[in-house]
């Protein structure tokens, strides 16, 4: 189900009886609930994170310096805003598993669009939306995504095209990621269908019991960060970072003018 837009106001389909099934979110983990039972439980983030090396450390940080509820208010950059949606049909394409195997394809994909911009730099990103289908693509979404659709009285803050999608590494723009569980998600809720016959599910999103300092990695992901990088300084950040980038492109012989990772500070 989906909203009907009319002009400057929206019909939302209404709520459904809190002991039905419902996907549960706290900004660490997604949890699948059944007759009252978490049945299962994936790890999922939202918002910006420290694996997004294009972007300043002051808005990653804002993670740990605001409330995840408070942070939602910040468009691109903030997890999903609080509160209840639907979740849309299953959005699924087929491309290179290296995004959740290959932990120096991850790298250099993310090094590509870490220098792509950067002053002197002749490195080309590719296209990153979902129907792209590239490298770059693969990486920020994985192969599933499915719409988050807010109910009445969810406030969005002029905020919208929430999904709930995979990727290499976690992190998002205001969506939420399962990473590299992604895929065993989609499974789970595929063999939900079936069974009930149901085709969507209520998304709860509610940051009470958010713990900043958990873990981001999913299990199954390829390339991890220092589990300490989040309480890094940002002239660290921008040191450790600056030499997985150019140790990363020299790998793959992709030339890298000198100096060039300087700019990424100003």
């Amino acid at each position: 189900m989906s909203i009907i837009n009319f002009g400057n106001f929206s019909i939302y389909e209404a709520e459904k009886p809190k002991n039905e099934s419902h996907l549960f979110f706290n900004g660490n983990r997604l949890d699948f609930v059944e007759n009252g039972k978490v049945t299962k439980s994936w790890k999922a983030v939202s918002g910006r994170t420290y694996y997004h090396w294009y972007i300043k450390p002051e808005i990653w940080k804002r993670r740990y310096t605001l409330t995840p509820d408070a942070w939602s208010k910040y468009k691109n950059e903030g997890p999903t805003p609080p509160g209840n949606y639907t979740l849309g049909e299953t959005q699924y394409r087929s491309s290179n598993s290296k995004w959740e195997t290959d932990a120096n394809y991850v790298k250099q994909v993310v090094a590509k669009q870490t220098v792509t911009g950067l002053p002197g730099s002749s490195v080309k990103d590719e296209p990153h939306e979902f129907r792209n289908n590239t490298q770059t693509s693969a990486v920020a979404w994985g192969d599933y995504r499915w719409l988050l659709i807010p109910k009445k009285g969810t406030q969005t803050f002029g905020r919208d095209r929430f999904y709930l999608h995979g990727g290499s590494t976690p992190g998002s723009i205001g969506c939420i990621d399962l990473v590299t569980e992604s895929d065993d998600f989609a499974k789970y809720y595929a063999a939900w269908q079936a069974r009930t016959g149901n085709s969507t599910i209520s998304v709860i999103i509610d940051y009470k019991t958010f713990v900043p300092s958990a873990p981001l990695d999913a299990t199954s992901q390829p390339y991890k960060m220092p589990s300490s990088t989040g309480s890094s300084n940002s002239n660290k950040w921008y040191a450790d970072t600056d030499k997985v980038i150019s140790d990363t492109l020299a790998k793959n012989k992709i030339p890298l003018k000198s100096n060039i990772l300087k700019s990424r500070r100003s």
